[in-house]
């Protein structure tokens, strides 16, 4: 009653196999699911599920805590963490790397006066005109990693394109990006979410999965809906249907919740793991 389909049934199943294996899947553990109200509107709920044997039977005890105060909360916290990430690298690019552009400015054109009247001295201005152009590529870098995704309708696109060709280089395991129709993402915030859960959905497949080779694909899913995918052909990440476990997986599934998108963790038909959020784009790119 407390659960919509398909996670209803599943229930059932985990606690009918438990009946007859004795295998725990949801017995003494905790555990996050989708919970429906009396108006058939989802929430999150915390289930703990304890088993009781007595003489000639066993029961069951079931207790669902609704957590949409607190999932809401978690929500406002990613997103407030977003914003101080842009505002940090906002004042890293505006301030600190226009101040070492002109210190690297100055040093060279200090640099050309006292080439001939004083070679040490000049070269001791070269020292410090190269080193403040280490910082700033050291500050861009910075500011890259706050804010990687560039604005506009192909930023995430171009994003997740660079990202999957890093991944070769770094780790020796081959990447690729798939997005057949571009599409446009609507404001940089939701970007930058769906940039994140592919680069966690990437992490974890790395650590976990075993896998040769890491698919990111970007495509649409009917007229108003669109896909991202992480998929990989290894071991993968053991899903749970209706259930995502650890921190990662966690966070992801809250990102989406804040782009009003879903998780889906699921196995490959081809083997491996598929870790997928389905969203709404905005509007089509322009042609």
């Amino acid at each position: 009653m407390l659960m919509p389909p398909p996670y209803r049934d599943q229930h059932d199943q985990y606690l009918g196999n438990s009946v007859r294996t004795g295998e725990r899947k949801i017995i003494g553990s905790g555990s996050e699911v989708l919970g429906r109200r009396r108006d058939g509107t989802s929430i999150p709920l915390d289930l703990a599920v304890s088993e009781v044997l007595l003489a000639d039977r066993r029961i069951f005890t079931g207790i669902a805590r609704d957590i949409s105060e607190r999932k809401n909360l978690e929500r406002q916290v990613l997103s407030i963490s977003g914003r101080e990430k842009q505002r940090i690298s906002q004042d890293l690019h505006d301030g600190l790397g226009q101040e070492l552009t002109g210190i690297a400015f100055m040093a060279g054109t200090l640099h050309k006066k006292l080439a001939e009247k004083s070679p040490a001295e000049a070269a001791d201005a070269a020292e410090i005109s190269r080193l403040a152009m280490d910082s700033i590529e050291h500050t861009r870098a910075l500011v890259k990693g706050l804010r990687p995704v560039d604005d506009g309708p192909d930023g995430l696109i171009n994003t997740l394109s660079d990202f999957a060709r890093s991944i070769p280089v770094r780790h020796g395991i081959g990447c690729c990006f798939e997005c057949d129709d571009p599409l446009s993402i609507e404001g940089p915030d939701k970007a930058m979410h769906l940039y994140y859960i592919a680069q966690e959905a990437v992490d974890n497949a790395l650590k976990h999965s075993g896998a040769k080779h890491i698919v990111i694909s970007l495509e649409k899913d009917g007229d108003k809906k669109a896909v991202l995918a992480v998929s990989d052909g290894g071991a993968g990440i053991p899903p749970l249907p209706g259930r995502v476990t650890g921190s990662g997986l966690q966070i992801m599934r809250y990102r989406a919740d804040v782009i009003g998108g879903s998780l889906e963790v699921r196995e490959s038909r081809g083997g491996g793991t598929v870790v997928a959020c389905c969203f709404e784009p905005g509007a089509r790119h322009a042609d």
